[in-house]
């Protein structure tokens, strides 16, 4: 897997899977489950399809996860751009420890390398979720509601 992760894949991770992955996962596959399923089961069922086809483990709780927000976001705008976008974001910070390494290695934790204290590096995720959390709670607000 690790002579996979050249710099020009990566580049191509961050440039062209968001716009690839979300034509395929927000507009075909979650936008026909929303025409069959309530609106739950079409986001969670593509957010797991999104985490499965990463076809690593490592990738796949996060990639899930991200398909959840993803798949929420795309349900109440109904377009793709903010989810290209937002994915375009995630890739390109979750890329950035393997651009720059001279031998890139997807089992490595950079960000918890970079920050070194394990304690430190916990708070950091807590501070990540309540601000997600936050950012779920307005874009909840200002967001058009879809009928049911």
């Amino acid at each position: 897997m690790r002579d996979a992760f050249t710099k020009d894949a990566i580049f191509s991770a961050v440039v062209c899977a968001p716009i690839l992955e979300e034509i395929l996962l927000r507009g075909i596959i979650t936008d026909g489950f929303l025409k069959r399923y309530s609106p739950t089961q079409a986001i969670v069922w593509s957010a797991v399809i999104f985490g499965v086809m990463h076809l690593n483990p490592v990738q796949t709780v996060g990639a899930t996860l991200l398909g959840l927000a993803l798949g929420w976001l795309y349900y109440r705008t109904r377009s793709l751009w903010p989810c290209i976008f937002l994915h375009f974001v995630n890739n390109s910070i979750g890329s950035l420890g393997l651009y720059f390494d001279e031998s890139p290695d997807m089992s490595v934790n950079y960000t918890q390398q970079w920050i070194g204290d394990n304690n430190l590096y916990v708070a950091l995720l807590v501070v990540a979720a309540v601000s997600c959390y936050g950012v779920y709670r307005a874009l909840d607000r200002i967001l058009p509601q879809q009928p049911a």
